[in-house]
């Protein structure tokens, strides 16, 4: 009897353990399905909200590069931009002859960060003071500080035997310390001398730095400088600048002492040679704002004049003088990005650059086609002007 009884004892706990199992495992199932559910729901409920157009597409006739506007007219935004696909469909231009070609064009970001393609500094006791320096890239621009003293200026600079332009000078004619800016425009490529004549033999500080993707056109945004005339203080200037993505670029004359740059800059040059200390760097800025260039001089306070200039970018716009590479496309600007920058919300359009791997041919026929991460499609089609 009590062996029956242990039997009968068995089977019930087995079947109890049986029915857990069951109700634990059918919960599991529950909840995942819910779960799928309500992920499903949430990706429904985003479908539902995006929506967008694309308009004003451009393209010209013989150019690889097609330009267009998506606005977001939907209530989601559209920040995904690496999982957008864009393809177009357009009549290329492939050895003069016209071929109909569909390409998917891969996201890439635009850096509207001014490059720095080489540095070269040296000290020299001079009349006429040279300087080798290296210059590449596309969008260039040379700039060169010069540190001197005892009633010295720069009479002309030439890189390559071009001339450059003086952005600005700034002097203490107590104690003769003087600092010069000077630049050139896309600077011949290659490696060739600075050449910095002076108006006397003296002393002399020369740093050149050469930049990329830089504006061609109006390359210097804003300029300041100043002076202490009687060592109370260490070098400062501060610009406010009228353009984002700008890189300033600063040079110091003093008497003595080794000089180290705020946190916010980089040291590009710091030499000293005989009562004549000079330093330059940089500072990449993001936004139009102002911004103070400062040293420490690790020699002590002495009298100092400093100059400073802001460099402006190139303009990003899609096209021959943009960065944007072959078979990439990248969102060039948001207009009225005020809430989230940087996304493109709610009413706001953006600028899409596209740059494809032949150019359009003649009067060729081009589609875009913008797929959204959540798979919302819209398209546009134009006839290259």
């Amino acid at each position: 009897m009590g062996l029956g009884i242990a039997i009968a004892g068995g089977i019930i706990c087995a079947t109890v353990l049986a029915v857990f199992s069951i109700v634990f495992s059918t919960s599991g199932q529950i909840y995942e399905i819910n779960s799928s559910r309500t992920s499903a729901a949430d990706l429904q409920s985003v479908v539902f909200q995006t929506d967008m157009a694309v308009s004003d597409l451009t393209a010209q006739s013989g150019s690889q590069f097609v330009n267009f506007t998506l606005t977001n007219t939907g209530n989601e935004k559209l920040w995904n931009y690496e999982k957008f696909d864009v393809i177009v469909n357009y009549t290329a231009d492939v050895l003069g002859f016209p071929t109909q070609r569909i390409e998917s064009i891969t996201y890439t970001t635009n850096s509207d960060d001014i490059s720095i393609e080489a540095v070269s500094s040296n000290s020299q006791t001079c009349i006429s003071c040279t300087l080798s320096h290296t210059v590449a890239g596309t969008n260039k621009l040379l700039v060169v500080g010069i540190s001197i003293s005892d009633d010295t200026a720069v009479s002309s600079m030439t890189y390559s035997g071009q001339s450059l332009t003086l952005i600005r000078f700034d002097e203490v004619l107590s104690t003769d310390r003087r600092s010069e800016l000077w630049y050139l425009v896309d600077p011949p490529s290659g490696t060739a001398d600075v050449v910095v004549t002076l108006d006397q033999v003296e002393r002399a500080i020369i740093g050149a730095i050469s930049f990329t993707n830089v504006d061609q056109s109006n390359p210097i945004n804003v300029d300041n400088g100043a002076i202490d005339s009687v060592g109370a203080t260490h070098p400062s200037v501060s610009l406010t600048t009228t353009v984002d993505n700008t890189l300033i670029v600063d040079v110091v004359s003093t008497v003595q002492g080794s000089m180290t740059p705020s946190t916010s800059q980089t040291e590009r040059w710091d030499l000293v040679r005989a009562q004549l200390a000079g330093s330059g760097s940089t500072n990449q800025t993001t936004t139009a704002n102002t911004y103070t260039m400062s040293w420490t001089n690790e020699g002590g306070l002495d009298q100092w004049a400093m100059s400073a200039a802001a460099i402006r970018p190139a303009d990003p716009a899609c096209g021959p003088d943009g960065t944007i590479a072959t078979n990439n496309w990248l969102l060039n600007s948001i207009s009225n990005d005020y809430a989230d920058p940087n996304l493109v919300n709610t009413n706001e359009s953006a600028l899409i650059c596209t740059s494809l791997a032949y150019p359009v041919y003649a009067n060729g026929d081009v589609k875009v086609t913008v797929s959204t991460d959540n798979g919302y499609t819209k398209s546009s089609s134009t006839t290259a002007t």
